[in-house]
């Protein structure tokens, strides 16, 4: 056992499955904030698909900030 890196850390963090980040978001809301139809997130959040993960990481931006009035 070593010292650990930081950034290590952080990647270990986001490798959970995308729709799992999701959990706690209404696909309605979601849809809402990143203007896609609803069944789009609902595939989503169910596994089924998920959008490319170039796109994910811009996603949980917009996402984070949804206390935020758009």
């Amino acid at each position: 056992m070593g010292i650990q890196n930081p950034k290590e850390n952080t990647k270990a963090m986001n490798t959970k499955p995308f729709y799992e980040r999701l959990i706690g978001i209404s696909a309605k809301e979601i849809a809402a904030r990143i203007g896609c139809p609803i069944p789009t997130v609902y595939d989503w959040k169910s596994g089924r698909r998920s959008p490319p993960s170039w796109m994910q990481g811009i996603i949980m931006e917009i996402l984070e900030g949804r206390d935020e009035k758009p």
